[in-house]
């Protein structure tokens, strides 16, 4: 970039080296022509000769330098607007690269967890925390119920019992998310991107995402993030991260389920190898009592 504005003012520079350069070359000849200019001077004609010379090379120089000044203003204009772009890309490579690396490091944490409950959690404060939202929950599908229930929810003014509440599938924006398995950015305004039928009942709200959790072709849940700031705005590379941390939410989830199953399964056998060792050794103590032996 430095390379690129010193160029810039070394092409403007030159252009007024330029200039001076004309207007010194027409000074100098305008100086050493005006006695023979003098000489063939005709008061009837106050616009020849001399005044005329020196007319044309003030209007030519002026001309030369107004389009100058002007091509110095649009230059400096551009740069502008190019380290402006410059800036812009710089900062959203940052805040791409820190996003992606909470998202993964997060990602890490919830496979390492065995407590569903933590898992939920975990992820709605992420989304808090890595996308500047207001409100994030996650909704896990109930295939018994054929909805989505609230299992988790952070962020500022969470409604007081929410956790536990259902939404049928195909019902409102996450019902229709889940129904349709595709993800749905809403832009600043409260209007789906791509979907303008679908009913927006929360005014207030001004950007959201909503996107499915799917493991396997089989439908786990969806995660919702909002925003009722005019400051953020999310984009599609936004989508595609909270995307990306909805295929590790699934297979966090789907993880823990399965540690937490296999942990009952296993309390079960053990309950059922304790209950079996009871049994077995009572009779054999109840076998060898003395009043038995006497019998014999």
């Amino acid at each position: 970039m430095s390379s690129v504005r010193k160029s810039i003012h070394h092409g403007t520079h030159l252009n007024w080296f330029v200039l001076v350069m004309v207007c010194a070359m027409g000074a100098t000849g305008l100086f050493f022509s005006l006695p023979s200019l003098s000489a063939q001077f005709d008061p009837l004609d106050l616009l020849t000769n001399a005044q005329m010379a020196f007319l044309v090379i003030s209007a030519s120089s002026v001309i030369v330098a107004g389009g100058l000044v002007l091509q110095r203003r649009d230059l400096m204009r551009l740069w502008a607007l190019y380290e402006a772009a410059q800036r812009e890309i710089a900062e959203r490579a940052e805040k791409a690269r820190a996003r992606d690396y909470a998202l993964l490091n997060v990602s890490k944490m919830m496979v390492a967890q065995n407590d569903v409950n933590a898992v939920f959690t975990c992820v709605t404060d992420t989304c808090v925390g890595v996308f500047a939202c207001h409100q994030a929950s996650l909704m896990i599908f109930d295939k018994d119920s054929n909805s989505l229930e609230v299992r988790a929810a952070s962020g500022k003014m969470v409604p007081e019992g929410i956790i536990g509440t259902r939404q049928k599938l195909g019902v409102g924006i996450a019902g229709w998310v889940g129904m349709r398995r595709e993800p749905l950015l809403i832009l600043p305004g409260g209007k789906p991107a791509d979907n303008p039928g679908i009913e927006f009942k929360q005014k207030d709200l001004t950007a959201a995402m909503v996107v499915p959790i799917i493991m396997r072709d089989e439908l786990v849940g969806v995660i919702n993030v909002s925003s009722r700031s005019k400051q953020t705005v999310f984009d599609n590379e936004d989508m595609r991260a909270l995307q990306v941390f909805a295929e590790n939410v699934g297979v966090a989830v789907r993880h823990t389920e399965q540690a937490a199953w296999m942990r009952a399964t296993i309390q079960h056998l053990q309950d059922q190898k304790d209950r079996a060792g009871v049994s077995t050794v009572i009779p054999a103590a109840q076998s060898a009592t003395p009043s038995e032996i006497n019998d014999l």
